[in-house]
């Protein structure tokens, strides 16, 4: 059974992963006015997920780090029909 929740973990990794660097190719120049276009992409891309059966809740998060000077995003999702930690997964990028 965990066998099964880790392939599917890093099956819905690897979707959100391809996702997220199309979303941030296509924007790819951030700036102030665009950065919640791009959130709002990764929100529906998400909610594609979840209508899918996929992922049962998510959270999407984009901000900008002053002391690094780049943006970071987080996305959080849990798997279908859990509430357990290993059904859960935070995916982290910087760009």
């Amino acid at each position: 059974m965990i066998l099964d929740i880790t392939k599917q973990k890093e099956e819905i990794n690897h979707i959100v992963s391809s996702a997220v660097q199309e979303i941030l190719h296509k924007g790819l120049r951030v700036q102030d006015n665009n950065l919640g276009n791009i959130e709002d992409d990764i929100i529906l891309m998400m909610r594609a997920l979840q209508l899918k059966n996929k992922v049962y809740d998510f959270a999407v998060m984009l901000s900008f780090n002053d002391l690094f000077s780049h943006y970071e995003g987080k996305i959080a999702y849990a798997l279908i029909n859990s509430e357990e930690p290993q059904y859960q997964e935070l995916v982290e990028f910087k760009f």
